[in-house]
C-alpha cells in the first residue's frame, strides 16, 4: 500500500463518473490519476470503490481468479459511498479519541453477510430458467455431502480462510446484469408471509373486541387512531400497491404528468331528475353524527337476504323434532334470485360521448383561446353561455386572459 503523503497532490484529480449501483453521476477525488489500493477486478469487470470503505472492511479481498486487485483503472466501473454501504460494505469509522482501533463490532456484520450470501446465491439459482446452470451448479455442491460421512471426512478437517464477500456476489450481479429481484418470492416465502399476517391479523381482531371508539368515531382521525398498528399498516400497504398499480398504461395519469393537460373525451349523462328538484341539502357533521352505522337501504337489503335464504332453505320441523331443510340450491341461485331483488342497472340513460377535436400549441395564447372557443361548438352550446372550463397550472395565465376578454368562459 503507497502511503497518501508519498503523492505529490499536484498530480490529484477530479473525476466525474457514473455510480453503478444508483445510476447518478458523482465527483470523487483521487491521488494521481487513479488509486491502485481501491481498484479491483470482479471476473473480467473493473470497479473502484471509495477509500474508506477499504481501511479496515472485509468487502473486498483477492480470491482466486474471481476477487483480484488491479495497478490500473481501466473502464472502471465506480461505486458511490451509499451504495457501498448498502450493498455490503462497512465505511471506515474513526475511533474516539483514547480508544484503540478494533473491528470487533464488524464481526456480527460479516456473520450476517455470509447468511444473506448464501441466500442471494440461492435465489440466483431457483429463479434461473437455464436448467443447465442448475445441473452444473448442483453437481459442484453434491460433493459437499462428504462432510455428513465422518469415515470419510476431507472437508471438515480443510480450513478455509475465506470466502468472497456479499458485496463482492452482489456486484458481480449488478455488472453482469443478472437480476435478483427481491420481489421474486418463492412458495415457501409467500406462505410464511401469508402466515405470519393472518397471525397479526387474529391477534388485533381479538383487541378490537368491544372496541366502542371504532363503532361510534366523533371523527376520521379519531377512527384512524383507534385502529391497531397491524391493520393500519396493512390498509396503507393497500393503498400503496393500488395507487403504483394505477401509474401504469393510465390516461389520466399520463396526460397530469405532461405540461399541459387536453381533455379529450367527455361523457355527458342525462339525469332521471332535473337537477332543479334535487334537495340542496346540507348535512353538518357534529360530535353525535355517525360516521359508521347502518342506513335505511343496507337495513332493508340484509332483510331481503334473510328472507330470500329462508324461502330457499325451506326449513321445516319433522314429528321427533328434528330440522329438515331443503338442499336444492347453489351459490348460482342465490345470486341469480339477490339479483332479482336488487336492481343493478344504472339509473341513468346512456351517455353521450363527445370526441374533441385535437387543439394546436399548448404553448400559444391564441392556440389555446381557440382550443377553449372549440368547446361551445363541440357541446352545441349557445354563443354566450356560460362555459366552465378546469385545467392545470400550466395553462392557468392563457385562460385568464381569455376570461377578461371573454366574461363567459
Amino acid at each position: 500500500m503507497v502511503l497518501k503523503n508519498q503523492k505529490v497532490v499536484s498530480e490529484s484529480l477530479i473525476h466525474y463518473q457514473h455510480c453503478r449501483y444508483y445510476e447518478i453521476n458523482y465527483y470523487f477525488f483521487s491521488r494521481k490519476k487513479f488509486c491502485a489500493d481501491y481498484s479491483w477486478k470482479l471476473l473480467e469487470k473493473h470497479i473502484q470503490i471509495p477509500c474508506t470503505g477499504q481501511k479496515s472492511c472485509k468487502a473486498l479481498e483477492e480470491f482466486e481468479s474471481i476477487v483480484i486487485k488491479l495497478q490500473s483503472n481501466y473502464k472502471a466501473r465506480y461505486i458511490c459511498c451509499e451504495c457501498y454501504e448498502k450493498e455490503g460494505g462497512h465505511l471506515y469509522v474513526r475511533p474516539r479519541r483514547g480508544n484503540n482501533e478494533s473491528s470487533y463490532h464488524l464481526e456480527g456484520k460479516y456473520k450476517q453477510d455470509l447468511i444473506n450470501s448464501l441466500e442471494l446465491i440461492n435465489k440466483w439459482v431457483i429463479l434461473s430458467n437455464n436448467t443447465q446452470l442448475q445441473l452444473k451448479i448442483l453437481n459442484l455442491i453434491v460433493p459437499a455431502l462428504q462432510i455428513l460421512n465422518s469415515e470419510n471426512d476431507t472437508l471438515h478437517n480443510t480450513f478455509i480462510k475465506s470466502s468472497p464477500s456479499l458485496f463482492s456476489i452482489k456486484t458481480i450481479f449488478k455488472l453482469y446484469k443478472i437480476n435478483i429481484n427481491n420481489s421474486n418470492l418463492t412458495p415457501k416465502e409467500c406462505l410464511q408471509i401469508g402466515s405470519n399476517l393472518a397471525e397479526n391479523l387474529e391477534k388485533s381482531r381479538k383487541e378490537f373486541k368491544n372496541f366502542q371508539l371504532l363503532e361510534s368515531p366523533n371523527s376520521l382521525d379519531e377512527y384512524q387512531l383507534a385502529l391497531l398498528k397491524p391493520i393500519y399498516s396493512l390498509f396503507e400497504e393497500m393503498v400503496d400497491f393500488k395507487e403504483k398499480s394505477f401509474t401504469f398504461s393510465n390516461i389520466y395519469d399520463s396526460t397530469r404528468t405532461t405540461t399541459h393537460a387536453t381533455l379529450r373525451v367527455m361523457f355527458q349523462f342525462e339525469l332521471p331528475i332535473s337537477i332543479e328538484l334535487i334537495n340542496d341539502e346540507i348535512i353538518s357533521l357534529e360530535k353525535q353524527t355517525y360516521l359508521f352505522g347502518p342506513n335505511q337501504f343496507a337495513n332493508k337489503t340484509l332483510i331481503g337476504f334473510q328472507l330470500l335464504i329462508s324461502q330457499l332453505l325451506n326449513c321445516r320441523k319433522k314429528e321427533n323434532n328434528l330440522i329438515e331443510y331443503s338442499c336444492g340450491f347453489d351459490s348460482d341461485t342465490v345470486n341469480t334470485k339477490i339479483i332479482e331483488q336488487i336492481n343493478i342497472r344504472v339509473q341513468c340513460l346512456p351517455p353521450h360521448i363527445v370526441i374533441f377535436e385535437a387543439g394546436g400549441n399548448p404553448n400559444s395564447d391564441e392556440d389555446i383561446f381557440a382550443t377553449c372557443e372549440k368547446y361551445i361548438e363541440d357541446l352545441e352550446l349557445i354563443e354566450k353561455q356560460p362555459v366552465e372550463i378546469y385545467y392545470d397550472k400550466a395553462i392557468f395565465r392563457q385562460v385568464l386572459k381569455l376570461h377578461q376578454k371573454k366574461s363567459n368562459f
